[in-house]
């Protein structure tokens, strides 16, 4: 997965971090931001091959003005806000209406500091370098030497060395696949 909304995690990590078994993640291809938040609070992240890619732990927001665009087309954009909702949007609006980007910054870096921490909480004494947490993604192997995964390799020798590790394997292991 690329990643996704950011509340994603915060929805399914409690259910990872609380599991009465462990869980391990297994990258067939891209497990990145939201996805690699999610993978962060498993027991355990391989990677299928070099080939997998690894990381973009940061936020970023894309915001689309077609005010212009809808005008030229005849097309009248009207908001109305309740006279108690003057703060609906106001992020948004200060960026579109008056090119003010900071308060829309400032909630962007809110939710990165937030992302960071609960990377952090759950691999932050793995991950060794430290271009992780500023976005950068990784090939298997650099994500391997940056601590961002735990080995590379088959779904198959992951199951291995999980049977090979517990007395108490059973085929009701939980995988995530990323």
């Amino acid at each position: 997965s690329p990643g996704g909304e950011a509340s994603a995690p915060d929805i399914i990590q409690p259910v990872i971090r609380g599991a009465q078994k462990p869980i391990h993640s297994f990258v067939d291809g891209l497990c990145a931001s939201a996805a690699y938040e999610i993978a962060a609070g498993t027991k355990s992240i391989t990677a299928r091959s070099a080939f997998s890619y690894v990381g973009s732990i940061g936020t970023f927001t894309t915001i689309a003005d077609y005010k212009g665009y809808w005008e030229k087309n005849g097309i009248k954009i009207i908001e109305l806000y309740a006279k108690d909702s003057d703060l609906k949007n106001f992020e948004i609006r200060e960026l579109l209406e008056n090119d003010n980007k900071e308060p829309l910054q400032a909630r962007i870096n809110e939710l990165n500091d937030l992302f960071v921490a609960s990377v952090k909480q759950d691999r932050g004494n793995l991950i060794t370098d430290p271009k992780a947490f500023r976005g950068a993604l990784y090939n298997a192997n650099a994500a391997l030497s940056g601590g961002l995964i735990d080995a590379i390799g088959s779904l198959d020798a992951l199951i291995q060395s999980i049977k090979g590790t517990t007395s108490s394997y059973s085929s009701n292991q939980t995988y995530i696949i990323c």
